[in-house]
């Protein structure tokens, strides 16, 4: 082949796809500056604000006070001082409060074996059922043709489940040799408690969750 004959090689988007990164690029930085400009003169106009409260204007102060902006530690207004710093402590102590209770919550959420093997859905073992729940067991009794059952609870707290899959492998000793599995599946939609149970024969007493799904 001549090298008049030899094909011509495409460039392809190299220049177009340049040009679009540089836009793209350029664009992110007039984004981050209009963005850094924004709140430089957020900055400025509190100060101002701060200022005026402090010279003795009035309704500056009480705007100032009904903002969600932390200036307790600038004003000196000898008639706002203490109202500011009176508010912040309460802000501040609100969210103590919340912080404590989220954190009691998730304590206690722990304590009850839930995990989550995916985004927004959690999942644990049932350690007693009952036809009555939730007056006694903590999961409803599901029916059982076998002697050797596992019951796991899913919660689709935070997200849709859908078709929700799940399988165990099973071993008669915590961490023993494999000596079978099982699966079973299921549907929940946002909100919803799912019950799936689990049947064996095989006499196994320790069950490992490996492979779950929900889609």
């Amino acid at each position: 082949m001549t090298e008049e004959q030899k094909p011509k090689k495409k460039k392809g988007c190299l220049i177009g796809c340049g040009t679009a990164i540089f836009i793209l690029f350029f664009l992110g930085v007039i984004g981050s500056f209009v963005e850094e400009e924004k709140n430089e003169a957020d900055k400025v106009e509190l100060k101002s604000e701060v200022d005026k409260c402090n010279e003795g204007i009035e309704e500056v102060c009480q705007k100032l006070l009904q903002g969600n902006k932390d200036v307790s530690r600038q004003i000196t207004n000898p008639l706002y001082k203490e109202t500011f710093l009176e508010k912040q402590n309460q802000i501040n102590e609100k969210q103590r409060k919340i912080k404590e209770e989220k954190e009691i919550a998730e304590a206690k959420f722990k304590a009850e074996g839930w995990w989550q093997p995916k985004k927004g859905i959690f999942v644990r073992w049932c350690k007693n059922a009952s036809g009555r729940y939730p007056e006694k067991g903590d999961c409803p009794r599901t029916d059982t043709y076998l002697d050797t059952v596992w019951r796991m609870m899913v919660w689709c707290r935070d997200t849709r489940c859908g078709d929700i899959y799940a399988k165990i492998n099973l071993s008669q000793t915590n961490g023993g040799p494999v000596i079978g599995w099982t699966n079973d599946t299921a549907y929940g939609d946002y909100g919803q408690k799912v019950i799936l149970t689990f049947q064996s024969n095989s006499k196994a007493r320790y069950a490992d969750l490996v492979e779950f799904s929900a889609y």
